[in-house]
């Protein structure tokens, strides 16, 4: 099975977002892939998107972009993870990984370095 590993190096954009944002610090920076940290489910935070233009964001009631707010707003990991590989023991993320924000937004990988590891 091939995989496309998420690292620190991946840019991920939101459906609601105005700028995309490199994935967050990593929380185990010693475990590389391509001497890049590899990513877990709960590297979610803290992701900025730039201006905000969900209905649901507060700022729009007054029709009114607002700031991203997404290092708040996220809460849930990365979905799908991988069921077989695990990095300190939590479950590895590739680049077809979601993140989903309570405003609706959508978070994806946006660039994903060029890389295939080898599973099993």
């Amino acid at each position: 099975m091939g995989a496309n590993p998420l690292t620190q190096a991946c840019i991920c954009k939101c459906s609601f977002g105005s700028v995309p944002f490199p994935l967050p610090k990593v929380t185990s920076p010693n475990v590389k892939m391509f001497n890049l940290g590899a990513a877990v489910m709960m590297d979610n935070k803290p992701l900025m998107f730039g201006t905000c233009i969900s209905p649901m964001q507060p700022s729009m009631a007054v029709g009114t972009p607002g700031p991203c707010i997404a290092a708040a707003q996220v809460v849930a990991p990365w979905t799908p993870c991988s069921a077989t590989v695990k990095i300190n023991g939590m479950p590895a993320v590739n680049k077809d990984a979601k993140l989903f924000c309570n405003f609706g937004g959508v978070i994806t990988i946006n660039m994903a370095p060029a890389m295939t590891v080898k599973i099993g």
